[in-house]
């Protein structure tokens, strides 16, 4: 690696730090040299002979007076020098040591994002030059963030440890690794091709499948890794390492330990994305967002008891944007906290205009109950709208609950002490559901569609909706199926003790202007009945 230009100052510190001992050395031999030379010009008879001339002018005592002085002096400059040659030495290791600090992760020892940028910058330069050609790896670890929350950042910090030490072997001498920030990675790999470099990921991840042993705990992570190649790809280490996170997160989006090499396509999408969320900020600004209503409905009389708001967005040249496209990037801007109130507000004041008994189901994003002051700010925006909180029910997912299970109680606690109804939704997706079924007061289960959806076809299905069923009510919680299509589902589910009902075969999901239309129809069905 090549290494950095010195400044003048740094030159200056250490040629003075090499050169030390020999101005000691000069200095001495100078004073020797000049006494010497003054002793063969016989300079002391003259002196002697001339003061003895002039005994009244006393230059034997300003003799011994300079003299004295001189050699004084001279012990104070080389005291001095050397203080000043130790601290030069102090301030060079000083450095050296900032420099090092600056360029290396504290907790790991290896490179940081910095130190790596510089040997990728490098990398390009000499293959430029070379026509050589390498790439670039980002390796993020799966399953991390679960190890944090649930044994804590100190055994996350351990893993991060054990990690570096699991990959550092299968790097080469030439190569970079670098831990880039949290659990993610780099490798910078030059002189290598397409093929030795899947083969190096291969191993890195079958490494990384390992279960670690951190004490007396056992984890078990895997890594996504993302590959850009060079040169092509990008001209500058920031593209390219750019390139390589967006090929990582294809690979994670598979949900397993995987790779994936860049491809043009991924940074398409992304400029894509960009244009997209600065249309969502404006969107949310201008509330051009706007809530639909999808009606739930009591099996057992037919009766639409309330009402799920669903957000829509209308975009001026891309049509009907559905949630599933726009809610992940109001999330990752951290723009859901302003979209869900304002939804919220205007939901409220819709819902005023509904007969008092019909409820308003809300659903809130992991991210946003993350915030410790979301119970004070639902209530704010319903109590601003004179909605009452009886009247307003909030669906979370499991999703929601696994970061800060404590907060969480808080939270609902808070809602529930107001009067607002919690609901679970998503119901059977989730591994430790029946968990939080116990710790949290809920007031409704939602069933997943997937289960009620494949109810008649897989026997598995239909049991495991019936057990839901059955458990629910065995704890005083009411259940709503979701993604009811078929008149003959919803027999099935009110036979087996299921509360309401949602879906298709009810209503699709309708603006504000048409629910009093629906509750109409609704009304003149049941005359005809």
């Amino acid at each position: 690696m090549k290494p950095r230009p010195l400044s003048a100052a740094q030159k200056g510190a250490i040629w003075l730090r090499r050169n030390i001992h020999m101005i000691d050395i000069a200095v001495i031999l100078v004073a020797v040299v000049v006494f010497l030379i003054m002793g063969q010009l016989n300079t002391f008879e003259w002196f002697y002979g001339v003061s003895r001339a002039y005994e009244e002018w006393q230059l034997d005592e300003w003799a011994n007076a300079f003299v004295v002085g001189t050699v004084a002096l001279a012990i104070l400059l080389f005291l001095r020098q050397r203080r000043l040659a130790r601290e030069v030495r102090r301030r060079i290791a000083a450095e050296a040591e900032a420099s090092a600090l600056a360029r290396h992760d504290p907790l790991t020892g290896i490179a940081n994002r910095r130190l790596f940028n510089e040997h990728l910058e490098h990398f390009l330069a000499g293959a430029r030059t070379t026509k050589s050609r390498g790439a670039v790896l980002v390796l993020d670890l799966n399953r991390f963030k679960a190890v944090n929350d649930i044994y804590g950042h100190a055994v996350g910090d351990q893993l991060l440890v054990a990690v570096t030490d699991r990959i550092r072997p299968l790097v080469r001498a030439n190569d970079t690794f670098a831990r880039l920030g949290g659990d993610e990675f780099g490798i910078a790999l030059p002189d290598i091709n397409r093929e030795d470099v899947a083969r190096l990921v291969n191993r890195l991840i079958a490494t990384l499948e390992q279960p670690f042993e951190l004490g007396e705990i056992h984890v078990e992570v895997g890594a996504s890794v993302g590959i850009a190649l060079f040169p092509g790809e990008a001209d500058n280490a920031e593209a390219l390492i750019q390139h390589a996170d967006l090929a990582m997160y294809r690979a994670k989006s598979k949900e397993e330990s995987g790779h994936a090499f860049f491809d043009p396509a991924l940074d398409e999408a992304m400029r894509d994305r960009g244009t997209l969320e600065a249309d969502l900020r404006q969107a949310i600004g201008t509330d051009a967002i706007v809530p639909f209503y999808q009606p739930l409905v009591n099996l057992s009389d037919g009766r639409t008891t309330g009402f799920e708001m669903l957000a829509r967005w209308q975009h001026p040249t891309r049509g009907l944007i559905m949630p599933d496209i726009f809610i992940p990037i109001a999330e990752d801007a951290r723009l859901i906290g302003a979209l869900s109130l304002g939804l919220l507000r205007r939901a409220a004041k819709d819902a005023l205009t509904w007969d008092p008994r019909l409820f308003l189901s809300v659903n809130i994003s992991p991210e946003q109950f993350a915030d410790p002051d979301l119970a004070t700010k639902l209530l704010s925006v319903i109590a601003a709208n004179d909605f009452p909180a009886n009247r307003l029910e909030i669906e979370l997912t499991e999703t929601a609950l696994v970061a800060d299970l404590a907060a969480a109680k808080e939270t609902i606690a808070q809602l529930k002490r107001a009067g607002v109804r919690i609901a679970i939704d998503d119901f059977g997706k989730g591994y430790s559901s029946l968990y939080y079924l116990r710790e949290l007061p809920f007031d409704v289960v939602k069933i997943d569609q997937s289960f009620v959806g494949t109810r008649s076809t897989n026997v598995e299905s239909a049991k495991i909706v019936a057990a839901v069923i059955g458990l629910s009510n065995a704890m005083g919680i009411a259940t709503v199926a979701e993604g009811i299509e078929q008149r003959v589902d919803a027999e099935w589910l009110r036979e087996q003790g299921c509360s309401s009902g949602q879906g298709f075969l009810y209503s699709r999901p309708v603006p504000a202007d048409e629910v009093a239309g629906y509750l109409r129809a609704q009304v003149r069905a049941k005359v005809r009945a």
